[in-house]
């Protein structure tokens, strides 16, 4: 089941400057860590990662992630789990 994100949420989201990807390693090691916020395009958010390490190669294995941001405003945390793709060229990365 494919849950919309909300109008409001994307507004916290693109508030933000950075937010926190989660991944998983194959030996079940998690990964959290703090990547650029480019865009958010209905339910699609995308991320930059300029140093294409250990996110990239869990999101190669195991594309399911949590991204965790904070609306600083309102103190309230805001969680999306979903599948990640790497996007490392077309037209899509071009844009």
């Amino acid at each position: 089941m494919m849950l919309t994100i909300t109008e409001k949420v994307l507004g916290i989201l693109e508030k933000r400057e950075f937010v926190t990807i989660a991944t998983v390693s194959p030996k079940g090691q998690p990964n959290s860590v703090p990547r650029f916020f480019l865009r958010a395009k209905g339910n699609f958010i995308y991320l930059v990662d300029h140093v294409m390490g250990q996110t990239v190669g869990n999101i190669k294995k195991n594309p399911l992630v949590s991204i965790s941001f904070m609306d600083q405003d309102n103190l309230e945390s805001y969680r999306l789990n979903g599948t990640a793709k790497v996007i490392s060229r077309g037209k899509i990365y071009d844009a």
